[in-house]
């Protein structure tokens, strides 16, 4: 059964069995309706499950080594297996959980493509902006960016794409951590660090493009790419006022960083108040 996908441009025809169509469906949501009948960049996968164990064990973690091979043909191998092409943009990809199986292929072609089509992908969170845009909120696990995403309006966590535009920068939503599809002007890019005492400065220049490129995705060097991903970083660090935030723990932080952000003229939006 064919799902279609669509994230930031890129296109993804999932080839899968009917069940597994109905858990890719429910995992990613209104980004399988699409928003663009010309994706930027197209991909072909096929995901299926593999047999599972007749008596099941203990909850599982599952692993895979990537291996980069000649750095346009990728391939997967351990719990999950699979291949991922670049140049024919195809791929195929099988293990215990078909869904999870599919979705680690979704996320090396993601990953991959992103600087393909003038994107870079990071982690962060995209949190809306009173007056309208973005502010993306990046960090590592446990930096905080989940407990922001989760405190104002936001459209995703996890992942989040940005890319320059003709007057400042673009970001795009992910489905990840019950992402919603959306597109927005980048009013500003936090960098979370951990550790007092509390920081919150803008950065600029050499210091902008350290501090984005800690939080991109990556999880191969890609033949052709090293180049473009610096243009890239260097336009955005240019482009779009980037802080660094070390920001206190526990019942402090929410209101620094709103305090912080509503001084740089960022204010994030609040959830509304369910009636």
């Amino acid at each position: 059964m064919l799902t279609r996908l669509e994230i930031a441009a890129i296109g993804f025809r999932l080839e899968t069995s009917p069940g597994l169509a109905l858990r890719i469906a429910h995992h990613y949501a209104e980004f399988c309706r699409g928003t663009s009948t010309d994706p930027t960049i197209g991909f072909r996968l096929h995901a299926r499950g593999l047999p599972q164990r007749a008596t099941p064990g203990p909850e599982e973690f599952w692993s895979a080594r990537l291996d980069a091979g000649d750095g346009r043909r990728l391939r997967l191998e351990g719990d999950v297996r699979g291949r991922l092409d670049l140049d024919t943009r195809t791929g195929a990809i099988a293990g215990r959980d078909g869904l999870a199986a599919a979705d680690t292929l979704v996320r090396l072609a993601l990953s991959s493509a992103a600087a393909e089509c003038g994107w870079l992908l990071l982690h962060g969170a995209a949190i809306a902006a009173d007056g309208g845009g973005w502010v993306l909120v990046l960090g590592q696990s446990g930096a905080g960016k989940s407990t922001a995403a989760a405190a104002f309006e936001s459209f995703c966590d996890e992942w989040v794409f940005l890319r320059p535009a003709p007057a400042g920068a673009e970001c795009a939503s992910t489905p990840y951590w019950r992402g919603r599809p959306g597109r927005a002007e980048c009013r500003a890019v936090v960098c979370l660090e951990r550790g007092e005492p509390a920081v919150f400065a803008r950065v600029a220049g050499a210091a902008a493009l350290a501090a984005l490129s800690h939080h991109v995705v990556r999880f191969a060097p890609l033949r052709g790419q090293d180049e473009r991903m610096l243009e890239l970083l260097a336009a955005i660090a240019a482009a779009v006022p980037v802080h660094r935030a070390a920001c206190p723990s526990g019942g402090r932080y929410l209101p620094f960083l709103r305090n912080r952000l509503e001084g740089a003229g960022v204010a994030p939006s609040m959830k509304p108040v369910a009636a």
